[in-house]
């Protein structure tokens, strides 16, 4: 079958190993493939493998610099390598794997904790970029207060431009913010850099919005899947997305009007019949009426389903 236009019919489990399949607007056929072991669920748990192979590194010059890893990159590949064999033992029950997973784990956070303590500006500035962070918890009110003090020490999701501690927090069980969660990442993104200098973990946001997948178990990497991601392109380097400000409360109007496009670029004209908006779709489904009060017509839902988005919007912006 063609390269070019190659449709894979896949199971949920191998759906999550793709991270993305990259065309940069000169035309090249250049891919860019991370297969991931697990992808994360519900944004609570990080992705557990990196990158597998990379296909080609034609353009791709921020790619290039993984052929020649520093002493640092060398020592945590090592560290990676020594973690998967532990949870390959510890699929085959092997003895005493887990409690060895358990003291690694422990002891790499014990060290990165004091060296927070030590270097709190080292770290913030990382942290405060981040949604998640690793911190030895306890069930003593005193142990949790510690580690509550470590994570708004270091600032942690301060420069997310996402609002996860600041009054009336908006929730991950709401199908919508999840959704306008994944189109600000994937528009930080887009906004940053052209697809050409993309490594292969700038394509998670990608993978997050399900681009290129037409059904709960097809993705296809065809001329139409290019098309789509030049005009992603497009829209983050010189359209709509070029000049948006940092998502804030006051900032959440002008998102919600640049991102209409962005949302029909990522999800199509037919959006209500994607696979990533299935949950959206459902949590609607029983308010969407028409000018009949007829609940659940195709038109009725299509509705509802954008303004709940847009909604999310205002929910999942910072306070500033």
């Amino acid at each position: 079958m063609n390269n070019n236009a190659k449709v894979q019919k896949l199971s949920q489990v191998e759906k999550a190993r793709i991270a993305a399949r990259v065309s940069p607007p000169d035309k090249s056929v250049v891919s860019l493939r991370a297969a991931l072991k697990l992808w994360r669920v519900e944004r609570q748990q990080a992705a557990k493998d990196t990158i597998q192979a990379l296909e080609s590194s034609v353009g791709l010059g921020a790619a290039l610099k993984l052929s020649s890893p520093t002493k640092a990159r060398k020592l945590f590949r090592l560290a990676q390598d020594t973690i998967k064999t532990l949870e390959s033992l510890i699929a085959e029950d092997a003895d005493g794997a887990a409690i060895a997973l358990y003291w690694t784990a422990t002891f790499a956070t014990d060290v990165l904790t004091w060296l927070c303590k030590e270097k709190t500006a080292a770290f913030s500035a990382i942290a405060q970029e981040k949604f998640l962070w690793p911190v030895m918890y306890g069930p003593h009110p005193e142990e949790k207060r510690k580690a509550d003090e470590l994570v708004n020490r270091l600032g942690l999701g301060a420069k997310t431009n996402i609002n996860l501690s600041s009054g009336k927090t908006f929730s991950w069980q709401v199908p919508a913010n999840i959704i306008a969660f994944h189109l600000h990442q994937l528009a930080q993104q887009l906004r940053r850099a052209p697809m050409c200098s993309w490594t292969a973990r700038d394509c998670f946001p990608l993978a997050d919005c399900e681009v290129g997948w037409s059904s709960a178990n097809v993705y296809s990497d065809d001329e139409k899947y290019r098309k789509q991601l030049n005009a992603l392109e497009t829209w983050g380097q010189r359209g709509a997305g070029k000049h948006l400000p940092a998502l804030s409360k006051e900032t959440a109007a002008q998102w919600v009007e640049a991102t209409k496009e962005l949302f029909l670029i990522v999800y199509g004209e037919n959006f209500e019949e994607h696979p990533n908006l299935q949950g959206l779709r459902a949590s609607v489904r029983e308010t969407a009426k028409d000018a009949y009060d007829k609940k659940g017509g195709r038109a009725a839902v299509r509705k509802r389903m954008r303004q709940a988005v847009k909604q999310a919007w205002h929910s999942i912006a910072a306070v500033h």
